[in-house]
């Protein structure tokens, strides 16, 4: 750093020094920070043991001449396995009476943030809806209520009502199925797959959410000569 600054380079410079052409460097850092020589694009996949699918997906891109790093996502980590963020938190509803999960099931849990979510019909017919939410499964939950009550005509509840109880009113449990942190697009992803998984003879949801939430399937094919 001496000899630097013996030949004219600025080694103690104020914030203000080259500000908006250090800003632009370090922004263009986080963007292009896996480009090294021809890598034109990143492939996050899961973890596997002895990266083997890692192996298969480089062989597979050298073959086919795709310029794409190949990075291994790690698992999850022990300490968030074991870790409470806040050991204290109590895991109670305030207003157990008005809220649709806990009032189907022991009361709790209701206030975490970016759900996926299921509401069954207690008619006996076994219908369920599916939806996910980037809020609570209280605020959701009241929002079909309110919907339900008032027999407005985009309320899943309300429709599943007339198609399946002749318009007779029926009694609705809402459970919390998933909890996804800081993430939507795992979110979205675990509603198509359970929307997927389901029957389409049993689901209260509409058409449109049942054709827009599926999962594209992509197969890489090693067998073709």
């Amino acid at each position: 750093m001496k000899e630097a600054e013996k030949d004219g380079k600025r080694i103690h410079r104020e914030r203000t020094w080259n500000r908006k052409e250090r800003r632009k460097q370090k922004e263009e850092r986080k963007k292009n920070w896996y480009r090294n020589g021809e890598i034109e694009s990143v492939l996050f996949i899961p973890a596997t043991p002895n990266s083997e699918l890692k192996r298969k997906m480089q062989e597979e891109l050298k073959n086919k001449d795709a310029k794409i790093k190949v990075i291994e996502k790690s698992g999850t980590k022990i300490v968030r396995l074991l870790q409470r963020n806040d050991p204290f938190k109590k895991n109670e509803c305030t207003d157990a009476i008005n809220c649709l999960v806990c009032s189907s099931q022991k009361p709790g849990g209701c206030r975490d943030n970016s759900v996926v979510y299921g509401i069954k019909c207690t008619g006996g017919c076994g219908h369920e809806y599916i939806g996910q939410t980037g809020s609570n499964a209280y605020t959701r939950g009241k929002q079909h209520v309110e919907r339900y009550k008032q027999k407005a005509e985009e309320s899943a509840l309300w429709k599943h009502c007339i198609n399946e109880h002749d318009g007779q009113e029926q009694r609705f449990e809402m459970n919390v199925i998933d909890r996804v942190r800081n993430d939507s697009t795992k979110r979205q992803i675990l509603e198509a797959v359970r929307l997927q998984n389901a029957t389409e003879s049993t689901s209260m949801n509409s058409r449109g959410e049942w054709n827009t939430a599926r999962v594209p399937r992509i197969q890489i094919r090693t067998d073709v000569i």
